[in-house]
């Protein structure tokens, strides 16, 4: 699981445009059902918010944070808010909303292969269609 958590940019936020994204093929998914008990997505998604952290100075030096996250945080939005007062080397969660974090599984079982990325799911596509 280290590779998955390594995965994810640091800077990826609920209010920032970016998200966070895992796509895997269904041999993944089910070695990640069957080894490690994720039996539903929305598990995984609370499992690598909860144990995804970086610290308040990463997420704070990063300048889309800055631009987008720091003047809602000083106007008091929760939970930005309250990292302001932490000290730099604090912990926090990379994604502070485990439903900001997405999880699609495709492929054709042939490649157990995933990628992770800071980026959100937003809409699906039929390929057929583009036949």
């Amino acid at each position: 699981m280290s590779t998955l958590l390594g995965s994810f940019c640091p800077f990826s936020s609920d209010t920032a445009p970016a998200g966070a994204i895992v796509l895997a093929d269904p041999l993944v998914a089910r070695n990640l059902k069957e080894t490690h008990g994720f039996d539903t997505k929305e598990k995984l998604s609370q499992w690598l918010h909860e144990n995804t952290r970086l610290t308040v100075g990463d997420f704070w030096d990063f300048s889309l944070v800055r631009s987008l996250t720091l003047p809602l945080a000083q106007k008091g939005l929760k939970p930005f808010a309250s990292w302001l007062k932490l000290p730099k080397e604090a912990l926090i969660p990379r994604f502070p909303n485990p439903k900001g974090i997405n999880i699609i599984v495709v492929g054709g079982e042939t490649n157990a292969f995933w990628q992770a990325g800071d980026f959100r799911y937003q809409v699906s596509a039929l390929v057929d269609a583009w036949r």
